[in-house]
């Protein structure tokens, strides 16, 4: 499966649930997530990777930055991930999904 399967999907359900994204270009930055995913419930930052694949050495300092601000930035890697991910924070948030 490629990195662009696992974004395809992550679209599908984030549309399945009411939300939106943007793919985002950083200028200036290196290793910044590429995704900005909006559920009614989270705002968050995502990168997609295909499976068995996580965020590169830079990349993983760069989310560990973001979320010394705050920021929640998650790395998903597989459809089961994506899933999981929605569950949690829906659940965290009281929607009960």
């Amino acid at each position: 499966m490629r990195e662009s399967n696992v974004k395809s999907y992550l679209f599908q359900r984030v549309k399945e649930h009411g939300g939106s994204y943007r793919n985002v270009q950083w200028i200036g930055r290196s290793h910044c997530p590429d995704t900005r995913i909006m559920l009614p419930w989270i705002c968050a930052w995502v990168e997609t990777k295909r499976p068995g694949k996580d965020a590169r050495a830079g990349q993983a300092r760069e989310h560990e930055r973001m979320r010394k601000y705050g920021e929640v930035v998650e790395v998903l890697n597989t459809k089961e991930k994506v899933d999981r991910w929605i569950a949690k924070t829906a659940r965290a948030a009281g929607w009960g999904i």
